[in-house]
Parts: C-alpha cells; structure tokens; sequence
C-alpha cells in the first residue's frame, strides 16, 4: 500500500473515530438532559414525600456529569439512560405516601365529629353536677372546656392546609388534635377504684 493510501486509510479511521466520539458525547449529552429534566419535573412532590431518594438521584445524576466531563461518555450515557426509571420509581414511591396520608386525614375527618361529640357531652355533663367526681378537679374540667373551644379553629385550620395541597402538615395537625381530644376525654374519666380484697 503506497504511503499515500495508507495516510487516507489512517486518516479516514481518524474521521470515524471523531464522528463515533462526537455522536456518543451529543447521546449522552441528550440523555444527561433529559435526565435532569426528569429530576426536576419530579422534584416537588419526591422532596415533599421521600426526600431521602430525591438525594440519590441527586448524587446518580453528579455521578453521570463527572463522567461526561471525564470523557467517559459511554459511561455517562449508561448513567444518565438508568436514571429515568430511578425517577419513575421515585416519584411512584411519593405518591403512595401521599396517598397514605390522604387516607390518613380521611380515617381523622371520620373519626374526629364522634370524638368531640363524646368530649362535649362529658364536659357538659361534668359541669351540670354540683359536685364533680373524686380524681376529677375544676382545672381539669376547664381545661376540657377550653380545649373544646379551639377544637373548630384547629380543624379548619387543618383542612384549610389539606386543600391546598399541604397533606404532611394537615395530617400532623389532624393528629395532634386527635390525640389532645382523647387526652381530654381520658382526663374527664375518674380513676377506677382499687379492687376490693
């Protein structure tokens, strides 16, 4: 082969290595893209409801950069291409719990009315004697009724953050509630007396 054939042959090996080269860089440029993009698209609701995965994408997707910016764009590429179904199941995974907490206010929402009514009916009961049972002080009773008073402002207040959106923090308040009800309730209930031997 003449010297000259072989400068072509060498130089055209050249050309489509540079052309494989560019073409794997523009891919997992694309595909580093479409991967951020993906994060991004999903990034409210996994940061709201599963935080912790939302950091490893986060640390998948710097490890993907860090091999493009290498050169290593078949790596990149690889990286960036399993990224997407990390988000998909990311984001699959923040909305079962949200829906766990939506189900969570709904149980509350239901429960809630037959607890404050059994509240109320206590209280009321308790200040119509005129005399209040042993275990049961003034202060305990005047709490109950203080307590019930903040009951709706309370609850609208959860609702109001449910209906916008807010479902952690509606949920959070929601049970707070409940448990300071039952702690009321439980409060207004005399102690038993001891077991007569």
């Amino acid at each position: 082969m003449r010297i000259s054939d072989r400068l072509f042959a060498f130089g055209a090996v050249c050309l489509l290595a540079g052309l494989a080269a560019a073409c794997g860089k523009a891919s997992a440029e694309q595909a580093l893209k479409a991967a951020e993009a993906a994060i991004e698209a999903a990034r409210p609701e996994i940061e709201r409801y599963v935080p912790g995965e939302l950091q490893q994408l986060r640390d998948a997707a710097a490890t993907a950069k860090a091999e493009f910016d290498k050169g290593d764009y078949k790596a990149a590429l690889q990286s960036a291409q399993d990224l997407l179904p990390k988000v998909n199941a990311a984001a699959a995974a923040a909305e079962q719990k949200k829906q766990e907490l939506v189900a969570a206010f709904g149980r509350i929402k239901a429960s809630l009315p037959g607890m404050v009514d059994a509240l109320n009916a206590r209280v009321s009961a308790l200040a119509a004697m005129r005399r209040l049972p042993p275990g049961i002080d003034k202060t305990v009773l005047q709490n109950a009724q203080a307590g019930l008073g903040a009951v709706s402002s309370a609850w609208a207040e959860a609702t109001a953050n449910f209906d916008k959106g807010d479902v952690i923090q509606a949920v959070n308040q929601a049970t707070q509630l409940q448990t300071q009800i039952l702690e009321m309730t439980q409060a207004l209930v005399p102690p038993a007396a001891p077991a007569v031997r």
